[in-house]
C-alpha cells in the first residue's frame, strides 16, 4: 500500500476519526501531565502532542491503515459506547457525582432529535433522509460542545426540564420566523440586539480593578512622562496612546473614552461576524442575532452574567487589530489581488497590530509567518520539477518585500527613542502571567474540539494548495489565540476567545463535502447550545438583567475616586508648601480619576495601579524610579490610608506597597484622621 499525504478521509469515516482523535487527546493529556511536572511546559506538550497525534490518526484512516467497517447499527453503537467510555475517563478527576455525569450524557443524547430539526426542519416530514450515522455525529458533537452548558446542574430535574423547554422555544421561533414574516424577524432582531447592547455594553458593570490596568498608564501620560520611556503598560502601546489622545481632544474622562472605544470595536467585530455567518447557516435572522449578541457581547452569561465588558483586556480591545490584519491579508490571497489599495490597507493594519500591543504583534506575526513558511517550503520542494519556481516566488513577492522593509524602517523610527523592553516585559514576565494549568473538564474538551475541527478543515484542504495556504493562515491565528488560554487555563479564558475561534472556523475554506457538512453541523450545534446556555444564565440572573436593561444610567464606567475629591484643608496647606513638586495619590488597589485639585492630577509617579508596577523585574523598577527622580529630585505621596514601602522583590506582600529601591528615602509630613478615615502625606527624596 502506497502511503500518501494527500489522501482525505471519506465521509463514512468522520465519526471514527472524531472518536479516535478524542482518544489520542486523552492519551496526550495523561502522558504530558504524568511525565512533565512544569505546568506551562506540560500544557504546551499536551497541545503539540495532541495535534501531532491527530495528524497520525488522519494519515492512518485516510490511507486505510485503520479501516474499521462502520456499516450497520451495531458498529455505530459500539463506536458511540467507546466514545462515552473515553469521555467518562476524561472527566474522572472532575466528576462530583456519577449520577450527574450519567444525566449529562442522557440529556445530550436526547437533544439529538431537536438538534436535527434545528439543522433542517424538513426532517419533520422526511425522516428517512437521515442515516443513523448522522444521528451518531450529532450525539458526538453534542457531548463535545456540552461544556458550554457550564452552569447546568444535571441532577436537577427542574433545570433539565428548563433546557428541554428552551430547546422547544428555539425550534418554534426559528420555524415560525423563517416561514411566515421576515419583517417581524428583522424587527425582533433589532429590538433584541439593542437590548443586549444596553445590558452587556452600555449599562453593564465595569470592574474597576481590571480597568485600572489600562487606565493607569493612560492617566500617567503627561508632559514629563512618555509611554515606553517612563510609563509601563501591560496591555498595549498604541491602544493606550489612542485613548490618551482622544481624552485630551474630547476633554471627556478617560474611563468614558475607553469604554466608548471598546464598544466601537465590539460593533465592528459584530458586523464582520454577522456577514460571515449569514453565508454559512440557514436560520432566522433573530436566532443568528441572538446567538452573536450573547456570544460577542455577553460572553454567554459567564461570571454572573457580567459580559465581555467586565474585563477590557480579554475582549476585542486585545484581539481585534490582529484579526482585522489577517482578514485583510486573506482577502488579498482569496482574490489573488495585487491592487495597491488593498495592499496598503493590509500593511497599515499590520503596522497597527505591531504597535497596538506585544500580544497583538505576536498574533499577527505568528499567523502570517505560518502562511509564508508553508508557502516557501512547498515552493522549495517543487524546485526539482520547475527550476524557476523559487525565482517566480520571490518575484511575486517583490512588492511585499519592499513594503515589508519599509515597515521595518517605520517601526525603527517609531521606537528608536523608546525602551522597547517595556513593550514586552509584562508578556514574558512569569510573575505577571498568573499561570494556571489545563484541566480535563468538559469546557476544555469543547476547546479541544474546536482545535480539532480547525485542524481537520486545514488538513482536508491539503490537496488544494491555494486553500491549504489560506487555511494555514487562519489556523496559525487559531493557535496564537489559543496561547491566551494555554498560559492561563481557566474556564473564563476559553469563553473570552470563543467568538474569535468560531469566527476563524467560519473563515476557513472547505475542500470537501464531508468536511463542509461537519463544519455546518458543528456550527448549528454551537448556535443551539450557546443560545440555550445564555438564556438559562439569564433566567438565573433575571433580577440583574432587568435592572441593567432599565437602568437610568445609559453608560456605566468603572467606579474610581471622584476627580473632585478634596483632601483635608491641613493636607492641602502642606501640599502648597511643596507646590513645585509632583504628587501621586494612592487611593487603594486600583487608581483614581485625574484629580483637578492636586498637582500632576495625582499622577506624579507613573506607578498606578501599584500591582502593575510592582510585578515588574527589580531592575526595571529601579531604572524607572531613577528616571522619575532625575526629572524631579523629590515627590509627594498622598495616601488615603497608611501606605507601606518596600525596597526589594524579596519583601512580602509587595503588590500593594510602594517601591523605593536603593536611593530613595521617605518622610511622613502630616497625618489626618477623621471619621474612621485617614489621609497621610509623605515626602520622597533622592538620597
Amino acid at each position: 500500500m502506497n502511503f500518501k499525504l494527500d489522501k482525505v478521509i471519506e465521509e463514512k469515516q468522520i465519526n471514527l476519526f472524531l472518536v479516535l482523535s478524542f482518544f489520542v487527546i486523552f492519551l496526550s493529556f495523561v502522558i504530558s501531565k504524568g511525565f512533565v511536572k512544569n505546568e506551562e511546559f506540560s500544557d504546551k506538550i499536551f497541545l503539540i502532542s495532541s495535534v501531532f497525534s491527530i495528524e497520525i490518526i488522519y494519515l492512518f484512516i485516510s490511507n486505510k491503515f485503520i479501516n474499521l467497517k462502520i456499516k450497520n447499527f451495531n458498529d455505530h453503537l459500539i463506536l458511540l459506547i467507546f466514545f462515552l467510555l473515553i469521555f467518562l475517563i476524561w472527566n474522572s478527576e472532575s466528576i462530583l457525582s456519577y449520577t450527574d455525569i450519567f444525566l449529562f450524557l442522557t440529556l445530550h443524547l436526547s437533544l439529538v432529535i431537536p438538534l436535527i430539526i434545528f439543522i433542517n426542519s424538513k426532517y419533520i416530514y422526511n425522516p428517512e433522509e437521515y442515516e443513523f450515522e448522522y444521528f451518531i455525529l450529532i450525539g458526538i458533537l453534542s457531548i463535545f460542545i456540552g461544556g458550554f452548558f457550564y452552569e447546568i446542574n444535571y441532577s436537577s430535574t427542574k433545570e433539565s426540564l428548563i433546557l428541554l423547554f428552551l430547546s422547544s422555544i428555539i425550534l418554534t421561533l426559528n420555524f415560525l420566523l423563517k416561514r411566515y414574516n421576515k419583517w417581524i424577524d428583522i424587527s425582533l432582531s433589532i429590538i433584541f440586539f439593542l437590548s443586549l447592547i444596553k445590558i452587556f455594553l452600555l449599562s453593564s458593570a465595569k470592574d474597576s480593578f481590571h480597568y485600572s490596568w489600562v487606565l493607569g498608564p493612560i492617566n500617567s501620560l503627561n508632559e514629563n512622562y512618555n509611554l515606553l520611556d517612563n510609563v509601563v503598560s501591560q496591555y498595549g502601546y498604541f491602544n493606550i496612546l489612542i485613548i490618551n489622545k482622544l481624552t485630551q481632544f474630547t476633554n471627556i474622562e478617560s474611563s468614558s473614552v475607553l469604554v466608548g472605544f471598546i464598544i466601537f470595536l465590539f460593533i465592528i467585530f459584530y458586523v464582520i461576524f454577522l456577514k460571515k455567518i449569514l453565508q454559512l447557516v440557514n436560520l432566522s435572522f433573530f436566532i443568528i442575532t441572538t446567538f452573536l449578541s450573547f456570544l460577542i457581547f455577553g460572553n454567554i452569561g459567564f461570571m454572573d452574567f457580567a459580559g465581555s465588558m467586565f474585563i477590557p483586556s480579554s475582549s476585542v480591545f486585545r484581539f481585534l487589530p490582529s484579526l482585522l490584519t489577517i482578514i485583510l491579508f486573506s482577502e488579498i490571497q482569496k482574490n489573488n489581488s495585487n491592487k495597491l489599495n488593498k495592499i496598503i490597507f493590509f500593511y497599515f493594519s499590520f503596522l497597527v497590530s505591531l504597535i497596538w500591543s506585544f500580544e497583538s504583534a505576536f498574533f499577527a506575526i505568528f499567523s502570517l509567518l505560518s502562511f509564508f513558511v508553508a508557502k516557501l517550503i512547498f515552493n522549495l520542494f517543487n524546485l526539482s520539477k520547475k527550476k524557476n519556481d523559487l525565482k517566480l516566488f520571490l518575484f511575486k513577492f517583490k512588492f511585499s518585500i519592499i513594503l515589508g522593509i519599509s515597515l521595518l524602517i517605520i517601526m525603527y523610527l517609531f521606537f528608536k527613542d523608546k525602551n522597547i523592553f517595556l513593550f514586552y516585559e509584562h508578556a514574558l514576565n512569569s510573575k505577571a502571567s498568573l499561570s494556571v494549568e489545563i484541566v480535563n473538564n468538559k469546557l476544555t474538551l469543547s476547546f479541544m474540539f474546536l482545535l480539532l475541527l480547525a485542524y481537520l478543515i486545514m488538513r482536508d484542504s491539503f490537496t488544494d494548495k491555494k486553500n491549504f495556504y489560506y487555511n494555514i493562515l487562519w489556523f496559525g491565528l487559531f493557535v496564537s489565540y489559543s496561547a491566551y488560554f494555554l498560559v492561563r487555563s481557566v474556564d473564563s479564558n476559553v469563553l473570552n476567545i470563543l467568538p474569535l475561534l468560531i469566527f476563524i472556523i467560519c473563515s476557513m475554506k472547505i475542500n470537501s463535502k464531508q468536511i463542509e457538512i461537519l463544519r455546518k453541523t458543528s456550527l448549528y450545534v454551537i448556535i443551539f447550545f450557546l443560545i440555550i446556555s445564555s438564556v438559562f444564565s439569564s433566567t438565573k440572573n433575571k433580577e440583574k438583567l432587568v435592572s441593567t436593561l432599565f437602568s437610568s444610567k445609559l453608560l456605566k464606567t468603572p467606579n474610581f475616586l471622584d476627580k473632585n475629591y478634596l483632601p483635608h484643608p491641613k493636607i492641602l496647606n502642606s501640599i502648597k508648601e511643596y507646590s513645585d513638586l509632583p504628587l501621586t495619590l494612592i487611593s487603594g488597589n486600583t487608581i483614581h480619576n485625574p484629580n483637578i485639585n492636586l498637582p500632576s492630577s495625582g499622577y506624579g509617579l507613573a506607578i498606578l495601579p501599584l500591582e502593575q508596577f510592582n510585578i515588574l523585574k527589580i531592575g526595571t523598577k529601579q531604572r524607572l524610579m531613577n528616571n522619575f527622580f532625575n526629572i524631579s529630585t523629590s515627590h509627594l505621596i498622598l495616601c488615603l490610608f497608611e501606605c507601606e514601602f518596600y525596597y526589594s522583590n524579596q519583601d512580602s506582600n509587595i503588590y500593594s506597597k510602594i517601591f523605593l529601591g536603593k536611593n530613595i528615602k521617605f518622610k511622613k509630613i502630616i497625618e489626618i484622621k477623621k471619621n474612621n478615615k485617614k489621609e497621610v502625606l509623605y515626602l520622597l527624596s533622592k538620597i
